[in-house]
């Protein structure tokens, strides 16, 4: 499977859901990004317009399915199971910079992840009011791999 933008994926919160869990509306959908309280949290700056990938969200995942490299001990009984999110901050020139994990998939995961989010190229970014601003943008890291098959 491909690495998708948390943007195309749709989260619901149950009735279960803790009420320290800091939410942030974003485009009418709702993300979970963490607990509010968390010692290491990470803040979401939200611009009216979001940034984007240039060329797309297609272009993103085709750039990251081109990139990413799983390391022979990624893998736990010739399956690889990678579900991490990491939050960027992208600058108002475009350059992503402050890329934090925000769900882990375990150190050698999260650190292919992270090593993904630094290359990245510059983004078009968000926009307030027309103009340029800093902001956040959340990826996620999604890949099921079974090398048995």
């Amino acid at each position: 499977s491909a690495a998708t933008p948390v943007e195309d994926l749709r989260y619901k919160i149950s009735e279960k859901s803790d009420s320290t869990i800091r939410v942030t509306e974003r485009n009418s959908d709702v993300v979970v990004t963490e607990k509010a309280d968390a010692a290491d949290a990470v803040p979401f700056i939200r611009t009216e317009t979001a940034p984007n990938f240039p060329g797309g969200k297609d272009k993103l995942r085709a750039f990251i399915n081109k990139n990413i490299s799983f390391p022979a001990t990624a893998y736990k009984d010739g399956v690889l199971n990678m579900d991490a999110v990491v939050q960027l901050t992208i600058a108002k020139d475009g350059v992503v910079k402050d890329a934090h994990i925000v769900k882990s998939s375990g150190k050698t995961l999260d650190a292919e992840a992270l090593r993904m989010a630094r290359m990245l190229p510059k983004f078009h970014p968000g926009l307030n009011g027309g103009v340029p601003a800093e902001s956040s943008y959340t990826l996620a890291f999604q890949y099921y791999v079974n090398q048995q098959q």
